[in-house]
């Protein structure tokens, strides 16, 4: 019977380790960027009589817009045409009429505005 020496068992165990590590750590960066990548970049702007956000998502397949209003939160969904989908979640102002949103893409963003409520 031919023995094998010690070592090689713990070459094939650390082998082992570092494999199933660096599986992990692959997987840590595809979540960081599924993650990092579906949340859009934006900004709100306040106005006088009106709050304009802007939203930047390149390539926006204007179909695929979705939002809803639940009290303070506005929930906004789309897809570039590529097919990442892309979500986030504003805090509206106190003053802000969710009522009077609208929606429309200048170049390659997409503006919603809303009105201010009158005081």
């Amino acid at each position: 019977m031919i023995q094998m020496p010690v070592y090689k068992d713990l070459n094939d165990m650390m082998n082992s380790i570092i494999r199933r590590e660096i599986a992990n750590f692959q997987k840590e960066m595809e979540n960081l960027e599924r993650e990092f990548f579906s949340s859009p970049l934006l900004d709100m702007y306040a106005c006088e009589d009106h709050y304009d956000c802007i939203v930047d998502v390149p390539y926006v397949d204007p179909t695929s817009i979705y939002m809803k209003v639940e009290g303070n939160l506005m929930k906004f969904k789309c897809k570039d045409k590529m097919g990442n989908v892309y979500q986030a979640e504003i805090n509206l102002p106190e003053d802000a009429d969710s009522d009077s949103i609208k929606v429309e893409r200048v170049k390659w963003v997409l503006r919603i505005r809303m009105a201010r409520k009158s005081t």
